[in-house]
């Protein structure tokens, strides 16, 4: 599916006879006094491997200044990525990329790891090498992820953990496939996530915030994530970013194909004819069971103001917008999909969902920001720059929007979407509503929330590296 893919097979038999040896363990933390400031330093993961079998990894960011040794606050941001289904669609060239760390590097960072002589194979070595601490201020030169804790960031100060993606299943899935004979993919990547979340809760159990960040397919694994979450930590606030977050919404055509036909969904009831759990110990993974209409804000009411999610992105996502053209395709729910015609499905999917949450969810526990354009992973690949609205003194722009949101100073309005969607609510008891005349974007209910020594060697050697740009793929999750 993939380069290097001798590499990789052998990687894949290791891991998989490594677990038959050993089976599942539970992960544990590292000691956080023994890590240095502003790294990240990688981790294999004990309970989980890619899709092609390969090791999967974790990190732990560092911040600039260590907290104390017990801190109360984490964030867990997990890169986006491409889901695949069936044969063709995890044979496919862009879905298949992120069924292996490898070929993910490569995507990510091909002119860098180009400029300084190493394969993607190499450069991930370096990055996992026990006990290498990575530059954060480098790493994050990389363009990777959005790593908010350094100073002045939203998350200043607290420790994080990042989640690559390399399993095909954005997170969620608990299930090794054999699409052929010939072909297994292993869809475990919410093996590993748990994983991650019990390690930080059997290691810091009085945690009174964990923010979830996510995009792309991840942004909808980081929603469905949420409620597990919350039931894992029942003493903490749970803060989502969802960013680019459109491509399943609850009780589409979509969603009724992932619920019901593909064979990692989590639903027990769903089509597993191919499929065999990864793990059998199924507990505290999400349901996932968005048939309803209003599946969120109903899980929102449910938790009483416990669980905060924030939506930012175009409302033409030409990532979302490509990926569900090849939905249609590979699933076959509309084999005559055009860019036309998915662009138009994703927009009236968009704003239906938008205004229901709007309109249901409670009071100061979901917020929106969406501009117009076909953007896509803004945390990653930088904010829009032009505010909604550059009239009103308040909307100072996606970015601000978003760092309010994640330090709890969120004032003015929960939502604001371009395009003149900021159509009349029906105000509900205990809401207020804002509303601009001249506005066209939404106002309601202000409510106030309370690299290691190798990598700088090869820096120094990248003379192209102060104009180090990712190259750009066509539709691609970048």
């Amino acid at each position: 599916l993939t380069q290097a893919k001798t590499m990789r097979v052998v990687w894949g038999t290791a891991a998989l006879v490594l677990l038959q040896i050993i089976g599942t363990s539970a992960l544990t933390l590292p000691d956080f006094s023994t890590l240095a400031a502003n790294k990240i330093y990688f981790f294999p993961m004990d309970d989980a491997v890619c899709g092609v079998g390969s090791k999967m990894y974790y990190g732990i960011v560092t911040p600039e200044t260590m907290p104390p040794a017990s801190p109360k606050k984490f964030w867990m941001e997990s890169m986006g990525g491409a889901i695949c289904f069936n044969k063709d669609s995890c044979s496919d060239k862009e879905f298949s990329v992120w069924l292996d760390l490898v070929t993910v590097i490569f995507r990510y960072t091909k002119p860098f790891i180009e400029g300084i002589g190493v394969t993607a194979q190499q450069f991930l070595g370096m990055l996992t090498a026990p006990n290498n601490a990575n530059d954060l201020s480098q790493f994050r030169q990389l363009q990777a992820a959005y790593l908010p804790n350094q100073k002045g960031g939203p998350l200043e100060g607290e420790v994080g953990f990042y989640f690559p993606s390399c399993s095909g299943d954005a997170g969620l899935g608990n299930y090794e496939v054999n699409y052929t004979s010939n072909m297994t993919v292993r869809h475990a990547g919410g093996v590993g996530f748990r994983a991650m979340l019990q390690a930080i809760k059997a290691k810091h159990s009085q945690i009174d915030r964990m923010t979830l960040i996510g995009a792309s397919g991840t942004a909808v694994s980081r929603v469905a994530w949420a409620p597990a979450v919350a039931d894992m930590l029942p003493q903490t606030q749970i803060m989502v970013v969802a960013d680019s977050a459109m491509h399943v919404l609850p009780a589409t055509q979509a969603f009724q194909f992932f619920w019901n036909e593909v064979q990692w969904s989590p639903n027990p009831s769903g089509n597993h004819a191919l499929a065999k759990l990864y793990d059998p110990n199924t507990n505290s993974f999400p349901t996932f069971d968005w048939r309803s209409v209003s599946a969120i804000s109903d899980m929102l009411r449910s938790y009483g103001g416990r669980i905060k999610l924030l939506y930012i992105g175009c409302v033409h996502d030409k990532v979302i917008v490509g990926d569900r053209s090849m939905l249609s395709r590979y699933a076959k729910l509309n084999t005559s999909a055009t860019t036309e015609s998915s662009m138009k499905e994703i927009e009236q999917e968009t704003w239906d969902f938008l205004k229901r949450l709007r309109s249901d969810a409670p009071a100061g526990t979901a917020f929106s920001y969406i501009t117009k354009g076909d953007c896509h992973y803004q945390i990653r690949n930088g904010f829009e720059k032009e505010p909604i609205n550059q009239s009103d003194p308040s909307d100072l722009g996606v970015q601000k929007f978003t760092e309010a949101f994640l330090t709890g100073k969120t004032a003015g309005p929960q939502h604001r979407w371009c395009c003149g969607r900021g159509l009349p609510q029906i105000t509900q008891p205990g809401k207020q509503e804002a509303s601009s005349a001249n506005s066209g974007y939404e106002e309601i209910s202000s409510v106030d929330s309370t690299m290691p020594s190798l990598i700088a060697l090869a820096l120094a050697f990248a003379a192209a590296w102060e104009s180090f740009t990712t190259e750009p793929f066509t539709s691609s999750h970048q």
